[in-house]
């Protein structure tokens, strides 16, 4: 516990370290938590997708309601899984396991390939992730902190600007606080936010496919 409580002061104290120079930043400058020397360490979108086959992530809050790519509308219960790692391409393909308001039951199975990549700048660490959804279009979110072991928190702005915290399915219950305080701090003030993963998506243990 007292290393999470040090890594999160952290990561917060360097992202409020550049806060002078960011406070009066122009619309398309990098935001806070964006800066490689400070923070990069902590961003690091290859270890938070290479997890392995025998992992799952669970997305347990989110700022939005709606995907309008993959999960469709009031989407619940989303899971993912690797099936395949291509270390030399910095990709993954894994399988998306979800609901949506298309049917209460009804659980769907997306399968995409997702590539770490370089954004806001950044030189030496891959920091975000590129949907490869294909038809030339793919849809890039970026990573504002990872654990590297349990929970993630991507920007996500083709949601309206919003945010995503996963977490590894086994934790599902019991989100680590600093995941969570860094959720709140730099996603969700003023902002109304979803849950995603509960209860209500297991039965027996097991998600209910």
């Amino acid at each position: 516990m007292k290393m999470q409580v040090v890594l999160l002061l952290t990561f917060v104290s360097a992202a409020l370290a550049t806060q002078a120079e960011t406070t009066s930043a122009k619309a398309g400058e990098n935001p806070l938590w964006a800066h490689e020397e400070l923070l990069g360490k902590y961003q690091d979108a290859w270890k938070s997708i290479d997890q392995g086959v025998s992992v799952t992530y669970v997305l347990a809050k989110t700022t939005y309601e709606n995907d309008t790519g993959s999960w469709g509308s009031q989407f619940k219960c989303l899971q993912v899984q690797e099936i395949e790692r291509k270390e030399e391409d910095y990709t993954v393909t894994s399988v998306f396991t979800f609901r949506n308001a298309s049917s209460p039951i009804k659980y769907y199975n997306v399968t995409e390939t997702v590539k770490a990549v370089f954004q806001y700048g950044y030189k030496n660490i891959r920091n975000a992730i590129e949907y490869q959804v294909g038809g030339g279009l793919n849809i890039t979110d970026t990573l504002i902190f990872t654990d590297g072991e349990l929970c993630d928190v991507f920007y996500v702005p083709n949601a309206d600007q919003g945010c995503e915290l996963w977490v590894k399915k086994s934790h599902y219950k019991h989100v680590p606080d600093y995941c969570t305080f860094v959720f709140n701090v730099f996603c969700a003030k003023d902002r109304k936010t979803y849950d995603i993963f509960n209860e209500e998506c297991v039965y027996n243990g097991e998600p209910w496919l």
